[in-house]
């Protein structure tokens, strides 16, 4: 989740041509075949990014690709780092991110690295399913990203989020969640990286093996998690204090976009895929022979046997998932050089203010014009009820004409304020 690290004092070091995470999980390969991650946007929820660092200035969408919910900043800021650098890592160019070729959007749910206000980051959940401009006006739901990372969460698990996890699902959002940084122990796993219906994902090191920090599970209802693990220990990205800052840190917030950046190549080799697909491509293709067993057996889950709550399936291997391709669980060569869309209520109220993950103490554009838009889905509407809800017999919103997924309730669909949510249901 949100995690600071320390530097290595090497803001301005010279590095690879590229970092060890992405060739660890062989994103070269996949370059190499001409796929970059061109026609494929990326969210990222965090703590506002720079989008003039030189790694990230070449493939940022700057119409319709930043919003903050908390200081209505036109452009976007990162007093913070921890946004920059998980961005970096998911699509930065010159060999520090694994997509360089994708589009990256980005809404503001962190003030800092400890501070995640819950009505924030829903305030970004809705502005991704339906992007604006930065003043959250005037909506174009077809422009929402692909794919999102959430490099943040909750230790104690907490159903604020399923809602709107739905709702991304239900519009072909892919969701990729950190699985939080209170390992050392079983079932450890952070909310909403717990949600069955997420890509959890690890933290191992340059060694193949799991970082002690990195959450295990099972999950409070028994289900492995993570789903697979990426590279999150030292990784080095850009940083927030100049355009040509860097920063190494840890965690499984930087292992997450590791993940997202490899699904963004996926998608771009593979049209229109679907959150199942993705899954099984993953799943099935990571690597497992390098890894070494904890023998912990959280869950009563054998660690020499895969997925485990430990790696999930393991660690992903982005060349041999497009090359190749277990469906998600019912009850669970150098980058290039840089060659660019909110929905939300600021005003929308939170009922509650959690802590992120504990901070893991270490002692250690494209040339091509931005993805095409998607048309977004429609759920099916019975005609019994009242014209304004169209149908829907849930939480309707007029503004997206849009019927919200079942398992939001009248409590939670009051909080899609930004979304303009109608109750349809019964008290």
């Amino acid at each position: 989740g949100i995690a600071q690290g320390w530097a290595d004092n090497n803001a301005t070091s010279t590095r690879a041509a590229n970092e060890w995470g992405v060739n660890l999980i062989n994103a070269p390969a996949v370059w190499s075949n001409g796929n970059r991650g061109e026609g494929v946007v990326v969210g990222i929820i965090d703590s506002g990014t720079l989008h003039t660092h030189n790694d990230l200035k070449g493939n940022w969408r700057s119409t319709y690709g930043w919003f903050d919910p908390t200081d209505k900043s036109p452009t976007p800021i990162d007093r913070d780092g921890h946004g920059t650098h998980v961005a970096g890592s998911a699509v930065g160019q010159n060999g520090i991110g694994v997509a360089p070729g994708a589009t990256w959007i980005a809404c503001r749910g962190c003030s800092t690295t400890s501070y995640c206000p819950e009505a924030a980051l829903l305030t970004c959940a809705q502005w991704m399913l339906c992007p604006t401009d930065a003043t959250g006006k005037n909506p174009k739901c077809e422009l929402a990203p692909h794919v999102i990372n959430n490099s943040w969460g909750y230790t104690l698990s907490t159903s604020a989020f399923q809602a709107a996890v739905d709702a991304w699902r239900a519009a072909d959002i892919i969701p990729v969640f950190a699985n939080g940084n209170s390992g050392r122990t079983c079932s450890t796993t952070g909310t909403p990286a717990d949600y069955k219906n997420v890509i959890g994902v690890g933290n191992l090191g340059t060694d193949d093996k799991l970082s002690p920090a990195s959450s295990r599970g099972p999950t409070v209802d028994g289900r492995i998690k993570p789903d697979v693990s990426g590279p999150g220990n030292r990784v080095r990205s850009a940083w927030h204090t100049g355009n040509s800052a860097y920063q190494t840190i840890s965690g499984t917030s930087m292992a997450s976009p590791h993940v997202a950046g490899a699904i963004a190549l996926y998608l771009s080799a593979n049209k229109g895929a679907k959150y199942d697909q993705v899954y099984k491509a993953f799943t099935t293709t990571a690597d497992t022979k390098t890894l070494t067993p904890y023998n912990e057996n959280c869950g009563g889950v054998s660690d020499s046997k895969y997925p485990n709550n430990n790696y999930g399936f393991g660690r992903i291997n982005v060349a041999s998932a497009i090359g190749g391709g277990v469906a998600p669980p019912s009850s669970s060569t150098s980058a290039p050089s840089p060659s660019k869309p909110s929905a939300s209520d600021p005003s929308t109220p939170a009922t509650s203010t959690r802590r992120p993950f504990p901070s893991f103490p270490m002692t250690s554009a494209p040339s091509s014009s931005p993805a095409t838009p998607r048309p977004f889905p429609t759920s099916p509407l019975t005609p019994s009820l009242p014209s304004i809800c169209n149908g829907c017999t849930g939480c309707y919103s007029a503004f997206i004409k849009f019927c919200l997924p079942p398992e939001l309730g009248q409590a939670e669909c009051t909080m899609f304020t930004a979304l303009q949510g109608t109750w349809c249901g019964k008290e």
